[in-house]
């Protein structure tokens, strides 16, 4: 329960990283602007992914049931699909640089008008403390329809 907790948690920064970097555009004049070691300060790895596939399938909010879910664009683990488990994703090949992430990383399919935008490659990185100072995280059951006891904070602060 503590792994697919952590999963969870790892999967949230990388939906918002992936997103940020797939919608951001650089400012005029700095389309080939060169990250600086400055940019990378409190990263705690960085790794980049080819894509791998699309489906309506999320493991973790639908797990079992396959096409119960909305678009999903896939980078890293290429076998994932709703029934992904701990064992099945590090049985399974990876589009990224390092053979041995195979870690499963997903956003939710982008659009441009009807026209379906898939990447070319993600660069998935994991920030100790990348929330803002006052922000705070949610977790918990998506099919969730009562509140649950407040247990204590696991994970990152």
């Amino acid at each position: 329960m503590r792994a697919r907790a952590l999963f969870i948690a790892l999967a949230g920064l990388v939906v918002v990283g992936i997103a940020s970097t797939a919608l951001a555009k650089p400012p005029a004049g700095d389309a080939t602007r060169v990250l600086r070691r400055a940019d990378l300060r409190g990263v705690n790895f960085v790794e980049n992914c080819r894509f791998s596939h699309q489906a309506p399938d999320d493991p973790i909010v639908f797990p079992g049931k396959p096409g119960a879910s909305h678009l999903h664009t896939f980078v890293g683990n290429r076998t994932t699909d709703s029934s992904s488990t701990f064992g099945s994703l590090r049985a399974g090949g990876t589009t990224c640089r390092r053979a041995e992430d195979t870690a499963a990383y997903w956003v939710p399919a982008l659009y441009q008008g009807t026209s379906l935008v898939l990447p070319q490659a993600a660069t998935i990185y994991y920030r100790r403390a990348s929330l803002a100072p006052g922000t705070r995280s949610r977790t918990g059951c998506a099919s969730s329809r009562a509140p649950r006891r407040p247990r204590p904070r696991r994970g990152w602060a």
